[in-house]
């Protein structure tokens, strides 16, 4: 449960050696590079320029392969699914489909193919909208191209608003405009007129202040029909050669995969030529900056016996860098570093709360649950998950133990799907079943709530005073001893004294309560004056102050912790409800048990899935709100070492 000591280190490499070096790191995961913004190398000599090419034309690649891989993936037979969104691959396999020339030119037929036929469904949609907009004037039968070859008439064809239609028809009466229709709706009226060339100016002002919008024709030749004709005949053409690249590309979905591994093989070339452009150097030599884990040192040892002219130096990093930060813990606790990842990673030198929170966030979650059935229900799927699943695990790890403090903080409360399996066990006289719920049951959350309340509320202190604890103990291991004793051993003091004081007076004796009475005077004391030890007197003594303010946060920090009780009895409460209904419905004649059946599934999946996601929430955030500030404010930059990356194959270490 600690941050992994981190070393500085500069690689020199010979140009030649430099691609299979990184090749080597990308393989091996070893290194955090440095960018050269961040390289001292390059701040301290800047001679050493980064002087390598960015990868344009492998970018340009890479971006057509993904467009032709998606375009394939309607063809391909490969299932991929939400748990396993990688295809498997051995690295046999993956290796070969790097290697294989000819998948280059199996690619430029996708790729011919696709561009095809984005074109010819561009084509297409154009003459759908052409054939869209004529279908509309198919009542005129008169040629388009003849409409503009009168000596004497102007033709109007277009649209009006219908609220303007009436006005404009009145106007065109003293212009002696022939105005037929041709369809109407509610949006607006379709029509043509007709008007003499010597009124065509007024006429087209009239119309254009009226919202007049033009069928534009110039563009046809030959009546509507025959226009329709025509595009009716060309889109079916057009369907054709679509069918027919379609054909070509379905004969070569059988290599998506071998696309997709060139894919990620060219992506993850494309990521060490960035490297390299990143890298200062000279004309024979490349250097890398970055950090490693202390303990695999020995492993960068012996990758570099494999290179005659590469080798590395430990430097000591510059004031004030920030070093990435990598967190090992153990097994127990491993799982909830997904949890942690929420919030984000330690500074370097401050202490890894992953071991500290995993306790009681899993105790936590069972509380806000408070059924055992429930528990068991989600260690089955942790497990289905944990089987499944491609990625990460931890997250479903983490679920599962909290699924077993579920069971364990169920049973305690009485709570099986609410009170199901118990009046199952009493109404059918399955006294064994009933005795052993009965013999595991410590409270009822719904008949006893005031002991959920103080429960709650000792839950709650208990992690406060460990919250301190932690931070005095972190102080001490930096060697801050005023800080310990002042901003957290007091604290734990004078809330105990205060605890002592408020709940426990009548068990003093007057002498107990009159020392502890000037025990809290002088812890106040010491708060107040020493809290801040920076600045005037009269800066310390208002810091002091506004520390001490701080009496109000614990009691509200204190009260958060009572959504633990909300949320179970919550839970509980739902359930019993559920299964009311269950048990009215269940005399229903004929259809009565199927009716139950439905009502306890879904309302009992409900109240799982809702409760569930409430006590995930609300437990992080009396972790994260509550907990954390007390020993741990985060803001660590996460160690990211330079290696393989993929994004549609999932290679698979234990096949050749």
């Amino acid at each position: 449960m600690a941050v992994v000591d981190m070393t500085k280190i500069l690689i020199a490499s010979h140009k030649s050696e430099a691609d299979r070096l990184l090749s080597e790191l990308q393989e091996t995961g070893l290194i955090h590079l440095l960018s050269s913004k961040d390289s001292a190398v390059c701040r301290n000599y800047e001679q050493l320029a980064c002087r390598a090419e960015k990868p344009r034309k492998l970018e340009e690649k890479i971006s057509e392969l993904q467009k032709d891989i998606s375009f394939l993936e309607e063809f391909s037979e490969t299932p991929t699914s939400l748990m396993q969104p990688k295809v498997p691959v051995s690295r046999k396999q993956y290796r070969e489909a790097a290697e294989n020339s000819e998948l280059d030119e199996a690619a430029e037929k996708v790729n011919s193919a696709r561009k095809q036929i984005d074109k010819l469904r561009a084509e297409d949609y154009e003459l759908r909208l052409k054939y869209d907009d004529l279908i509309k004037w198919k009542e005129i039968d008169i040629p388009l191209n003849e409409l503009e070859e009168f000596e004497n008439v102007k033709f109007f064809i277009g649209t009006l608003p219908p609220r303007n239609f009436g006005t404009v028809e009145k106007q065109l009466e003293d212009y002696d405009v022939v105005l037929d229709v041709v369809c109407s709706d509610k949006k607006c009226v379709r029509f043509a007129a007709a008007a003499d060339k010597s009124h065509a100016s007024d006429v087209q002002k009239i119309l254009r202040a009226s919202e007049f919008e033009a069928f534009v024709h110039t563009d046809y030749r030959g009546t509507i029909a025959e226009n329709l004709e025509y595009i009716e005949q060309k889109r079916s053409t057009i369907s054709d050669r679509i069918n027919a690249e379609r054909r070509k590309a379905e004969d070569l979905a059988d290599k998506n995969t071998d696309f997709q591994i060139l894919h990620d093989y060219l992506r993850n070339k494309a990521d060490a030529m960035y490297a390299r452009s990143d890298a200062p150097g000279s004309d024979s030599v490349s250097f890398f900056e970055g950090w490693i884990k202390t303990n695999r040192l020995h492993c960068l040892d012996a990758m570099l016996e494999k290179f005659e002219s590469t080798g590395y130096t430990k430097i000591e990093p510059e004031e004030g860098e920030q070093v990435p930060v990598a967190i090992e813990n153990s097994k127990w606790a491993r799982p909830f570093e997904a949890i942690l990842g929420l919030y984000g990673s330690p500074q370097y030198n401050d202490v890894d709360p992953t071991a500290f929170m995993a306790p009681f966030f899993a105790v936590f979650f069972g509380l806000c649950l408070t059924d055992a059935a429930y528990g068991i229900v989600m260690i089955l799927a942790s497990i289905f998950f944990i089987k499944k699943f491609q990625g990460d695990k931890k997250f479903f790890k983490a679920l599962a133990i909290c699924s077993v403090c579920t069971v364990v903080a169920g049973a305690m409360t009485g709570g099986w799907f609410g009170t199901l399996i118990y009046d199952f066990a009493v109404k059918n006289d399955v006294g064994w079943l009933s005795g052993a719920i009965d013999s595991m049951t410590w409270f009822d959350p719904l008949v006893e709530p005031m002991t959920f309340l103080y429960l709650s509320l000792a839950m709650g202190y208990i992690q406060l005073m460990f919250g301190l604890g932690v931070g005095c103990w972190d102080y001490l291991r930096k060697g801050d001893v005023a800080s310990a004793v002042i901003n957290k051993l007091c604290w734990i003091l004078l809330l105990n004294a205060l605890i002592i004081m408020g709940g426990f007076s009548d068990a003093l004796t007057p002498a107990m309560a009159d020392a502890l009475k000037w025990i809290t005077i002088a812890l106040l004391a010491v708060i107040g004056l020493f809290s801040v030890r920076e600045g005037s007197w009269v800066v310390r003594i208002a810091g002091g102050l506004f520390e001490l303010f701080g009496l109000i946060f614990y009691l509200g920090d204190l009260l958060s912790y009572l959504r633990l009780m909300a949320l179970g009895m919550a839970t509980a409460g739902v359930a019993m409800a559920v299964n009311i209904m269950a048990e009215t419905t269940s005399q229903t004649p004929l259809i009565g048990w199927l009716a139950t059946l439905l009502i306890l599934v879904i309302g009992h999946t409900f109240n799982l899935l809702q409760s569930g996601l409430g006590a995930f929430v609300h437990t992080l955030r009396l972790q994260f709100v509550e907990y954390f500030p007390k020993f741990f404010s985060g803001g660590g930059m996460e160690f990211s070492p330079f290696s393989r990356n993929t994004r549609y194959v999932h290679i698979e270490e234990y096949k050749n």
